[in-house]
């Protein structure tokens, strides 16, 4: 399960002629990083490799009901456009999350089973960051259309996210259906380590 989450800022700096057309064509640099956060920080970031642990999960008090945990988490993204010696490019900054304080995890149901069940919701966060990043990546950026187009691309690649969290959910029974669990792990798994192939080979 899952809380949106979503971080947007837009620097715009001209450091030449204000006579530049709207249809000049942006350069992107695109990158996923990791903030820098101290131990009391309340998000976690997520790092390829690095698995969620039940101390992560702060919230005391559960809705009742059959859940036994909630894992809040998302993606989101800094973006800065610049304009210099009649160039332009835009700077995107990528980034998953899990928030301590969002989470929750009740007594007597801290399994091993059920923490790779949610470390699977945030996992598909990281995905749906990943999908994010290949359709900008894609995109034909301008100085006319970045903001729209980003934020556009930012809402749809979020919503295949959260469809795919409700999805996983569903089809698992909220990971209470031990065979569909198994092959969602597998899937889940599968498409990550692609993503770790792709980008060591860049």
């Amino acid at each position: 399960m899952i809380i949106s989450k979503q971080f947007i800022i837009i620097f715009s700096l001209f450091l030449a002629s204000t006579d530049v057309s709207l249809a000049q064509p942006l350069s992107l640099n695109l990158r996923e990083v990791i903030p820098a956060v101290s131990s009391a920080n309340d998000t976690i970031y997520y790092e390829p490799g690095d698995k969620l642990e039940w101390n992560n999960f702060k919230t005391i008090t559960q809705p009742t009901g059959n859940v036994a945990a909630l894992t809040a988490s998302g993606f989101g993204f800094n973006a800065g456009m610049l304009y210099k010696n009649g160039r332009g490019s835009i700077t995107i900054s990528t980034y998953c999350f899990f928030s301590r304080s969002a989470s929750w995890v009740k007594p007597g149901r801290k399994t091993d089973y059920i923490l790779a069940h949610e470390q699977h919701h945030f996992d598909i966060s990281y995905i749906g960051m990943k999908i994010f990043m290949e359709r900008l990546e894609q995109t034909s950026f301008t100085m006319q259309n970045y903001s729209a187009l980003l934020n556009k691309i930012y809402n749809e690649s979020y919503k295949y996210m959260s469809d795919l969290q409700n999805q996983y959910d569903a089809e698992t029974k909220n990971g209470q259906l031990p065979d569909r669990q198994a092959a969602w792990i597998n899937s889940i798994d599968k498409t990550l380590n692609g993503i770790t192939a792709n980008n060591s080979s860049r």
